[in-house]
C-alpha cells in the first residue's frame, strides 16, 4: 500500500513537472514573436497610418490616407521602409516618402498600394483628370540607387467621372491590375471593372492591355472592389453582388491569361453563403496559385451577426473547390473577421484580419488569427492582439500580411506616441519563431516595449 501511494505520487510530480515544462516551452517558443512598432517620421492627427500595406523583398510600402490631419481628406502619404538586415526583423527603417507631381487635397493617393521588386504602385481613386471628378489616377515609382521617383501614371482609357480607377492595385511583374469598382458597364451603374497594364523592361512605360468585366455583371456588384494575381490568375472580388435572391452576398471571379488575354474561367461563391456576407471583401492568392483565400467579413457565424468568415478554395485540375470555412475559435458579433486575408507563399500560413474584434471591453481595438495548414486542413495556431492598444478602434488587422519570416498587421486607427496624435495609426511587425507542427494555439499580446506576453489555452 505505501509502494503504490509512493508510485501514484511519483506519477504526480512527474505529470505536474511535464505540464510545467511544455508551458515553458510553449511560452517561449511562440510561433510569431512581437519585434516592432512602425510610426512614420513625421505623424499628425487622422493619418491612418496602416491602412494599406505592401511587402516585397526588404522593401515594405505603408499608406496613410489622410494627409492633412483630420478625417475624409483623403489625400494620402505613402512611406517605404527598409529592412538593411533582412534576418532581423526589429530593423525596419523609413527611407523615404512618396509624393506625386499633380497631387490635389482629397486625391485619395495611397487608398491602394502594391509594391514587386523596385517598382510601387499606388492608387489615387478620387484624383480629377480633366474635368472628371474621381475618376481616379495609379501612379508607378521606381527604385534607382537609393531614391524612388515617380516614372509613370495610369489612366483609364474610357475614364469618367466618379470611376474610383485606382481604388485597388496589384503589380505582378510587368503586369498592373487597377480596379475600378464603381464603372457603369453599358448602363448598368456601378458594376465595376478592371484594367490590365502591361510594362516595358525596364517598368518605366506602361500600356493599358484590357478591360475586364463580370460575365454576368450587373448593377452595384462593384467588381473590382478587392483584386489578387500570381503568375497566370486573377482572381477579383465583387462583395456587393446579389447571387439568387441574396443581396449583397458576394462572389469572385477567376480570370486566366492564355498568353494574349485574360479570360474568366470560373465563379467562386460560398457553399453556405447568405444575403449581406460581403464574400469577396477580400482576397488573396499562393505564389503557386494552387489557394486562394476569400474573406466575407460581415458574414453571421452562428448566432453572431457580422462575426465573419474566410474561405479556402483548391485548385483540383482546371478548377478552384471550397474545401474549409475559417472562423475564429473566440470570435464574437460585429468582428468582422475576413476584412484583410493573406497568405504566405508556400502556402502554408494564413493571417486573418478582425479589425472590429472586441479585446477587453474595446470594441474595435482589432485582432489577427493565424492558421497553419496541417494534412488537409488549415488549424487556428494564434491570435495576435495589440495590447498597447488604450483606446476603442484602432482597428487592429485593418491591413495584414504573412511570410514564413513574419507578419505584418496595420492598426490605422491607434493613438501614436503615447497618445500624442489620435488615430495616426501603427504597423506591428511579427518575427516566426515555429515549433514542430503542429503546435499549441497561443495568444500573443503585445507590450510597448520589445517583450512577449503569452497565455497558453
Amino acid at each position: 500500500m505505501i509502494q503504490k501511494t509512493k508510485l501514484i505520487s511519483f506519477q504526480l510530480i512527474f505529470i505536474i513537472f511535464f505540464l510545467f515544462f511544455f508551458h515553458q516551452i510553449s511560452t517561449n517558443n511562440t510561433p510569431f514573436q512581437f519585434q516592432q512598432i512602425l510610426y512614420p517620421n513625421d505623424p499628425t492627427d487622422y493619418i491612418w497610418f496602416g491602412e494599406t500595406v505592401s511587402i516585397s523583398g526588404n522593401s515594405l510600402a505603408i499608406a496613410s490616407v489622410n494627409d492633412l490631419g483630420f478625417p475624409y481628406t483623403r489625400n494620402g502619404r505613402v512611406y517605404i521602409l527598409e529592412n538593411e538586415n533582412y534576418n532581423n526583423n526589429n530593423n525596419w527603417n523609413q527611407k523615404t516618402r512618396l509624393s506625386i507631381n499633380d497631387g490635389t487635397n482629397g486625391d485619395g493617393f495611397g487608398t491602394s498600394i502594391s509594391i514587386s521588386n523596385d517598382i510601387v504602385v499606388v492608387g489615387a481613386p478620387l484624383m480629377t483628370v480633366g474635368s472628371n471628378t474621381y475618376q481616379g489616377k495609379a501612379y508607378i515609382f521606381k527604385k534607382n540607387g537609393t531614391d524612388w521617383n515617380q516614372v509613370a501614371e495610369l489612366i483609364a482609357n474610357d475614364g469618367e467621372a466618379e470611376d474610383l480607377f485606382g481604388y485597388r492595385v496589384f503589380i505582378s511583374g510587368k503586369i498592373i491590375i487597377v480596379g475600378s469598382p464603381i464603372v457603369n458597364i453599358n448602363g448598368k451603374l456601378n458594376q465595376g471593372c478592371v484594367y490590365v497594364f502591361n510594362g516595358n523592361e525596364d517598368g518605366t512605360i506602361w500600356n493599358q492591355t484590357q478591360k475586364l468585366i463580370a460575365s454576368d455583371g450587373e448593377e452595384y456588384d462593384q467588381f473590382g472592389w478587392s483584386v489578387s494575381i500570381s503568375n497566370d490568375i486573377l482572381v477579383v472580388g465583387t462583395p456587393w453582388t446579389e447571387v439568387g435572391t441574396n443581396i449583397q452576398q458576394g462572389k469572385a471571379y477567376i480570370f486566366q491569361n492564355n498568353g494574349n488575354e485574360w479570360n474568366q474561367i470560373q465563379i467562386l461563391i460560398a457553399s453556405d453563403g447568405k444575403v449581406g456576407d460581403y464574400f469577396g471583401y477580400s482576397v488573396s492568392i499562393s505564389s503557386d496559385s494552387s489557394l486562394i483565400i476569400i474573406g466575407a467579413s460581415e458574414a453571421t457565424s452562428g448566432s453572431n451577426i457580422y462575426q465573419g468568415k474566410a474561405y479556402i478554395f483548391q485548385k483540383n485540375g482546371n478548377q478552384w473547390n471550397q474545401i474549409q470555412i475559417l472562423t475564429a475559435d473566440d470570435g464574437q458579433e460585429y468582428d468582422q473577421f475576413g476584412y484583410s486575408v493573406s497568405i504566405s507563399s508556400d502556402s502554408s500560413l494564413i493571417i486573418i484580419g478582425a479589425h472590429l474584434a472586441r479585446v477587453g471591453s474595446n470594441q474595435g481595438q482589432g485582432k489577427a488569427y493565424i492558421f497553419q495548414k496541417n494534412g488537409n486542413q488549415w488549424n487556428q495556431i494564434q491570435i495576435l492582439i495589440a495590447n498597447d492598444g488604450q483606446n476603442e478602434n484602432d482597428q487592429f488587422g485593418t491591413s495584414v500580411l504573412i511570410s514564413n519570416q513574419f507578419a505584418i498587421v496595420g492598426a490605422s486607427k491607434a493613438y501614436n506616441n503615447n497618445c500624442e496624435f489620435i488615430q495616426a495609426g501603427k504597423v506591428y511587425v511579427f518575427d516566426n519563431n515555429p515549433l514542430p507542427s503542429p503546435y499549441p494555439s497561443t495568444t500573443l499580446s503585445i507590450s510597448s516595449s520589445p517583450k512577449t506576453t503569452v497565455i497558453v489555452s
